[in-house]
């Protein structure tokens, strides 16, 4: 009985896992037509029924079967289909694997290197350990080579420190020589404590920044008005904090003297409301004040003053 049920699991699992073979598909096999039909000196056996770059054209077609824009009968010169050392290859548009089409490195398409050219055939054509892809200056070697900025191109000084970038620490920003560190190349932070680095300050254009010119890196105070220059948008025009005409010097003091005025104008006309007010209320008291009559308490008493009795002395004469 076990032995049945084995088989019977056996014949269960075979039946699974069994798989009929499917019958191989068969390609026709389209003949190459004797000759050379893109009459590119490379024979139509050679090129056969591909199309390398994809244009709807077949290679033994299409005069430049990698779309390199040079055409195959300078790429192989021989037309035997075997690319030799000194040809690029047929039906590769990047012959020597550097990022550029062989086109773009022989910019004339004409097979030859000529002055201006990077090679084809060169994946490094200036030798600098910079593939020519990567490289912006292809034909000249970067040496030394720059650790920090690695570009190809032969050691400069970008930033006019007289620090060439290969071993400037700040190859953009200018050493400042203030005495300190002045080895590195690099702008010490803020020797005089305003908040601002001092290659800010002492760039007269103030490239990196716009609205603070005529700064003094020495003085945290430039204008003189107790703000230091970090916190003062208009460090140049005393008794600014915000907005302004920028650190120009003349436009600052005409807007200084505008702003004065305005103050003063301000202040005169709060003066004299003030004062029409007090002479408003003054007259107010002087009409609601009640007015003595006959009948009303006076220091005199009941007698009548002195005026009041010499008139009526003129009176009884008259």
């Amino acid at each position: 009985m076990r032995t049945e049920l084995a088989l019977a699991a056996l014949a269960v699992a075979v039946m699974l896992h069994w798989k009929p073979a499917r019958a191989e598909r068969i390609h026709p096999v389209v003949p190459v037509p004797a000759g050379d039909d893109d009459a590119d000196g490379v024979p139509n056996e050679v090129e056969g029924n591909s199309d390398t770059d994809g244009d709807g054209l077949l290679d033994r077609m299409d005069p430049d079967s990698d779309g390199d824009r040079i055409p195959d009968s300078l790429e192989d010169r021989n037309g035997d289909g075997v690319v030799q050392a000194w040809e690029t290859d047929r039906i590769s548009a990047d012959t020597d694997g550097d990022g550029l089409l062989d086109g773009e490195e022989d910019a004339n398409h004409n097979g030859i290197v000529d002055p201006g050219e990077t090679s084809p055939l060169l994946r490094d054509t200036d030798g600098d350990w910079l593939d020519d892809g990567e490289d912006q200056c292809p034909l000249v070697a970067q040496w030394p080579p720059d650790s920090h900025y690695r570009d190809g191109c032969v050691d400069r000084d970008r930033d006019g420190d007289g620090y060439m970038d290969s071993v400037d620490k700040c190859d953009t920003l200018p050493e400042d020589f203030d005495g300190r560190a002045d080895e590195d190349g690099c702008p010490d932070d803020d020797r005089d404590g305003d908040g601002l680095d001092d290659f800010m300050e002492e760039d007269p254009a103030n490239k990196y920044d716009s609205t603070r010119r005529c700064l003094d890196p020495d003085n945290p105070d430039t204008d003189g008005d107790h703000i230091k220059d970090g916190a003062d948008s208009n460090a140049c025009n005393p008794g600014f904090t915000a907005g302004g005409a920028g650190c120009d010097t003349t436009a600052g003091r005409a807007r200084a003297g505008s702003q004065g005025l305005e103050l003063a104008l301000l202040v005169a006309a709060w003066l004299l409301a003030a004062t029409m007010r007090r002479r408003i209320g003054n007259r107010g008291r002087a009409c609601t004040s009640p007015r003595r009559t006959s009948a009303s308490p006076s220091k005199w008493g009941s007698a009548r003053p002195p005026l009041e009795r010499n008139h009526a002395r003129e009176s009884r004469i008259s």
